[in-house]
């Protein structure tokens, strides 16, 4: 029985052997050769056989949880931590999850997957259109407008495009644990000649069931919105019940894409990370207060620049103004920006917020 390859034979070895190649690549490209007939699946799967499609996935469902997308997700879930600006919630499956499955590739079955990491992620427009969708059907009219003018409305005849007061982001995979992303499925098609040629032959009872080996998601999805904090906690609520009632991906008749809230792992990572904070080393700095609004920053050199930070106000500020003793509160090098300082600085998207000094 001849083989079709797909791969180079430049990377096919490299394909065959590596226990942490990018599971997009294996999963859009990866197949290095199939049998070249026209059976079905179910007989191309003897152990002699690697290369067939259900091995294929069994192989991509057994590739661990690369460091760098841990790391990702942690610097990820710090730079959405301001609950002045983001909101976060943790939804895990209750089943498991078909997300990008008509997405094209070696295999014929697709799942949407981080283009640099590799691993699932919920985009954030279908994100919204859960929403919107669960949206529209249960709540009353009167409550109708309310939801536009947080999702947006699209272009009529007498309105242009308007953005919604919410931003919906993508939903990426919670590594929570060592347990990984990818799980095998299969899906049985009982009727292949009469899907294949749209009809022209009969199905009947007597046509032999053909097992499809497919790859579904199993464990969380981290959720971020953005925009006014009571804007984005009615969101949080509707997209709880959209999820838990309607559910996402493909399937969703069949169980697939129910997520139930789980503030525990949440909880989790939001310790985890106040700890990577409170680990920052402290670094030289200079100490600015201003009088009249009562805000602090601190100026540091990062990679030879003068780098300032947020000003920091209100209960925040008085914590930190509490360590710098009394004379100096008041007196001019404090408030011309040369007060020198220890300082503990994080760097958080486009911006530095001070997490504590010392003074000198």
């Amino acid at each position: 029985m001849s083989k079709r390859q797909l791969a180079r034979n430049a990377i096919k070895e490299q394909i065959e052997n590596s226990k942490s190649i990018h599971p997009g690549l294996l999963l859009q490209k990866g197949l290095p050769e199939i049998e070249n007939n026209d059976q079905d699946e179910s007989k191309q799967t003897d152990s002699n056989s690697p290369h067939c499609k259900t091995d294929h996935i069994k192989k991509i469902c057994t590739l661990p949880i690369t460091e760098g997308y841990k790391k990702a997700f942690d610097r990820w879930f710090d730079l959405t931590a301001d609950s002045e600006r983001f909101q976060h919630c943790i939804l895990k499956l209750e089943n498991r999850l078909f997300i990008g499955l008509s997405g094209t590739g070696a295999l014929e079955t697709g799942c949407a997957l981080n283009h640099c990491y590799g691993m699932p992620y919920i985009p954030g427009s279908t994100v919204k259109g859960v929403v919107l969708s669960w949206a529209e059907k249960h709540l009353p009219i009167d409550k109708q407008a309310i939801i536009q003018q947080l999702l947006g409305t699209p272009k009529t005849d007498e309105l242009p495009d308007l953005a919604g007061l919410v931003n919906f982001y993508d939903a990426w995979w919670v590594p929570i644990n060592n347990t990984g992303p990818f799980i095998q499925e299969v899906v049985t098609s009982h009727h292949q000649e009469y899907y294949g040629n749209s009809g022209k032959t009969a199905a009947t009872d007597l046509d032999s069931p053909i097992p499809n080996a497919l790859i579904a998601v199993q464990g969380s999805f981290l959720f971020v919105l953005s925009g006014r904090a009571d804007y984005c906690e009615k969101i949080i609520e509707i997209l709880n019940r959209a999820l838990s009632d309607i559910g996402v991906g493909a399937k969703t008749a069949a169980g697939y894409g129910y997520m139930v809230s789980d503030k525990a792992q949440l909880q989790q990572l939001e310790s985890e990370s106040k700890n990577r904070k409170n680990s920052l080393d402290y670094i030289r700095a200079t100490i600015t207060l201003n009088p009249g609004s009562g805000a602090i920053t601190a100026t540091v050199i990062m990679e030879g620049k003068p780098i300032t930070t947020a000003p920091i106000r209100g209960d925040d500020a008085k914590k930190l103004i509490a360590k710098i003793p009394e004379n100096e509160r008041k007196g001019k090098k404090i408030k011309s920006g040369n007060l020198p300082a220890m300082a503990r600085v994080f760097e958080n998207g486009n911006k530095f917020e001070l997490l504590d000094i010392k003074i000198e």
